[in-house]
């Protein structure tokens, strides 16, 4: 469930800590040299200040799990998102590569060849993401977008985004976070 070195989360309010390249990313003086992983197991987890740390076999921390859902069925956009939130998932928000490659990994192995709807709409100028995260990562072909209300986006099979009206019908994917405590937080 944990993605160690790609995305991590912390639980209180499943705030994202993304950018940090290992190096930086370790609390002074708590990097586990390479010569002592290759052989053992350590855990990590993140603290408070967004600095990862090791911890010991046994130790309770939150954690992350996501599960993606690819609804080969055609809705509206409006559609899609009721009917992710009725099943207490939402639609997805790409905020990296990383994420848009799994998006499309997901559709690929559900066999859609049509666009999918993704979590992004255009509001009062603003491209906004449904859980409110920022627009950190954008995946636009290249060429002037004519972004006028009302606009959705998809995720087509390239993995480009296209903004279109929130009549047109397409399949989509639900993803649900969740964060629970168990003993193991991840292997690093």
């Amino acid at each position: 469930c944990v993605r160690l070195f790609v995305s991590m989360w912390l639980c209180d309010g499943l705030s994202r800590v993304q950018g940090l390249s290992p190096k930086e990313s370790w609390d002074r003086l708590q990097q586990i040299p390479v010569t002592l992983v290759r052989n053992k197991q350590y855990y990590g987890h993140i603290k408070s200040n967004g600095k990862w740390n090791d911890a010991a076999p046994g130790a309770y921390f939150p954690f992350h799990c996501i599960s993606i859902n690819v609804v080969n069925m055609k809705m509206a956009w409006e559609e899609a998102l009721e009917h992710c939130r009725k099943n207490q998932s939402d639609l997805p928000s790409l905020l990296s590569e990383t994420e848009l490659l799994q998006a499309q990994n997901a559709v690929q192995k559900a066999d859609i060849s049509d666009p999918v709807w993704i979590g992004l709409r255009y509001l009062s100028d603003h491209w906004l993401w449904v859980k409110g995260d920022p627009l950190v990562y954008e995946n636009w072909p290249q060429g002037d977008q004519d972004h006028q209300c009302p606009f959705y986006v998809c995720l087509v099979s390239n993995g480009k985004w296209n903004d279109l009206s929130s009549k047109t019908s397409f399949p989509f994917y639900c993803i649900n976070i969740s964060c629970r405590c168990f003993n193991i937080l991840g292997i690093l």
